[in-house]
């Protein structure tokens, strides 16, 4: 019943919505992939341009505002029953905001969001949503991934933190841990008609024997291109 700006499928037979229209409702929407009913959630304000990711669990969605809504919050909702309730937000307002976007660590321990910021995720209330460190050297993140076994987070920055996110032109690798920076990996040039510009990091992953890096590029706008490709590295 609104215009969709994200979506979760959960593999329970729901999938949840999330609005994307800016004078639409402002509410979480379950909706039973069987029957076609939907189910709207209160008990929190979710804005146009916020997130919305499945925990590895299944058992739980945890949602970030828009970085235009201040304070921008992280909230967690219980969807174990199939539709989606409400359960609590963090305990930080404007201290540690989740700036439009979230990441789960693999093994479901950590959130990660776009301002870089590090929570831990939990099922006792009390230690969920805590703050966990921040990424050194980091102000806004494009896309994010962790690896347990190889012990490493790597991500893509975000140099324009209040307008539609524009990749950079790196991949960064930081210690799991204590989230320190350990180095960068630049991303290769893309040349149409003779002319070459570094391409646009999209998405990044770690595989899953933690040996590798993947990343997602796509020609630099400003050459007129859209093309794709997939780069490999050594982690």
């Amino acid at each position: 019943a609104t215009d969709v700006g994200d979506v979760v499928l959960a593999g329970n037979g729901y999938a949840y919505t999330v609005t994307g229209d800016d004078y639409g409702a402002d509410e979480l929407r379950s909706l039973n992939l069987t029957t076609g009913v939907e189910t709207p959630a209160g008990g929190f304000n979710i804005y146009a341009g916020s997130r919305a990711r499945l925990h590895p669990s299944g058992n739980f969605l945890y949602h970030s505002s828009p970085p235009n809504y201040s304070p921008s919050d992280v909230s967690k909702w219980d969807i174990r029953s199939g539709t989606a309730e409400f359960l609590y937000d963090s305990p930080y307002h404007g201290e540690f905001e989740g700036c439009g976007d979230l990441w789960m660590s693999d093994d479901g321990l950590r959130i990660f969001t776009r301002c870089g910021v590090a929570f831990h995720s939990s099922t006792v209330s009390a230690n969920d949503l805590i703050y966990a460190g921040s990424l050194e050297g980091v102000e806004h993140l494009r896309h994010l991934d962790e690896s347990s076994i190889a012990n490493k987070v790597v991500a893509i920055p975000d140099p324009e933190p209040f307008s539609e996110p524009k990749p950079d032109h790196s991949v960064r690798i930081h210690e799991a841990d204590f989230l320190d920076f350990e180095r960068s990996i630049d991303l290769p040039s893309s040349v149409v008609g003779g002319q070459a510009q570094p391409a646009d990091g999209r998405f990044v992953f770690i595989s899953a024997d933690g040996t590798r890096i993947f990343v997602i590029v796509q020609a630099s706008e400003e050459l007129g291109a859209r093309d794709f490709a997939l780069l490999t590295y050594e982690l």
